[in-house]
C-alpha cells in the first residue's frame, strides 16, 4: 500500500523458506495469487513454515 515500508526480502530467514516461485509478468500469475488482476508486473512468492 502508499505509504507503507517495502518489505525486505532479506530479513526471512533462509532455514524458514520452503519454497520460491517467481512469475516474470502479469500474464504468468496464476489468478488465485491476484487480487482482482491488480498485478502489473513480476511476482515473487515465498513459502514459508
Amino acid at each position: 500500500m502508499l505509504g507503507e515500508p517495502l518489505f525486505d526480502v532479506n530479513q526471512v530467514p533462509t532455514a524458514d523458506v520452503l519454497a520460491i516461485e517467481f512469475y516474470a509478468g502479469p500474464s504468468q500469475v496464476p489468478a488465485e495469487l491476484t487480487s482482482s488482476g491488480a498485478v502489473a508486473c513480476g511476482l515473487l512468492v515465498l513459502w514459508t513454515k
